[in-house]
């Protein structure tokens, strides 16, 4: 059994195809996995915050010294560490605009990064992910074709969030795409041709 965190950034609901794409590798994952648990994050429905002064004071202060402002300043932050922390397998469904990430997305990200909490670093100045063990998914989708020819270097999202995640220590991550559709809206049994998991 494992648990499993779902997180949505898209805001097309039942149009978006990564939604649709993220859902059939939940329906994956929960075969191969029976009596799994998921947790669903949805970003559009709750927005993180965007980083304040207030937040990069708390993230720096020692715990100890930390106010009641200071916890309730976190309060989102530490919902999304524990989440993390406590899966074992993360989806992250992102849909791609202008060659990158939703908004809320990236304000999930900063939201997550933080120095002691999932990195560090060790006496010689190494970065130490501290986030271990976790097998992650980008379930991605483009209105273009990003996985080949001239146009991955275009391609913002995909090496951003296997950035993001490696350096928090989720290095075994893979990107599942459904690409070329631009403002269509592929049905169910489409989308099951692009979410093959083989493992």
């Amino acid at each position: 059994m494992k648990k499993i965190l779902r997180i949505t950034s898209s805001p097309r609901a039942e149009y978006s195809n990564s939604k649709k794409l993220g859902k059939k590798l939940t329906e994956q994952l929960l075969a191969m996995h029976p009596g799994s648990v998921i947790v669903e994050r949805d970003l559009v429905e709750t927005p993180p915050p965007y980083l304040q002064q207030q937040h990069i004071v708390s993230f720096f202060k020692d715990p100890a010294d930390r106010t009641a402002a200071d916890m309730d300043v976190l309060a989102y932050s530490d919902g999304v560490v524990r989440e993390v922390f406590e899966a074992d397998i993360i989806i992250i469904e992102a849909p791609m605009y202008n060659y990158g990430i939703d908004a809320r997305l990236k304000s999930w990200a900063d939201q997550l990064l933080r120095i002691g909490v999932t990195f560090g670093y060790d006496a010689e100045g190494k970065r130490i992910g501290l986030v271990q063990g976790k097998v992650a998914y980008i379930a991605m989708s483009s209105g273009g074709i990003y996985s080949a020819g001239e146009t991955p270097a275009l391609d913002f999202v995909a090496p951003y969030l296997r950035s993001i995640l490696d350096f928090i220590g989720i290095n075994n991550s893979r990107v599942v795409r459904v690409e070329g559709v631009l403002f269509a809206s592929l049905s169910e049994q489409e989308i099951e041709v692009y979410a093959k998991l083989n493992n």
